[in-house]
């Protein structure tokens, strides 16, 4: 099994919150913080968002995929 590459984070996004974190379905995903929380808490422990797959941007519409990289000191 190949080792899993913590310096990337995958977040698919559905109803504006985020559902699965490198593809493991969050307990209660319903009652958790919306996608902006999640980018600024993120931002704040060193993660950058880089990129999203779709034409549009997830934290606008609500759904889709966002991928950070762990930023290196």
């Amino acid at each position: 099994m190949p080792k899993q590459n913590w310096d990337w984070l995958v977040i698919l996004c559905e109803e504006k919150r985020p559902r699965y974190i490198n593809s493991e379905e969050i307990p209660n995903w319903q009652q958790g913080p919306n996608l902006w929380e999640v980018v600024n808490y993120l931002g704040c422990k060193g993660w950058e968002l880089i990129f999203d797959v779709f034409s549009h941007s997830p934290l606008l519409v609500g759904y889709g995929k966002l991928t950070f990289r762990r930023l290196k000191n």
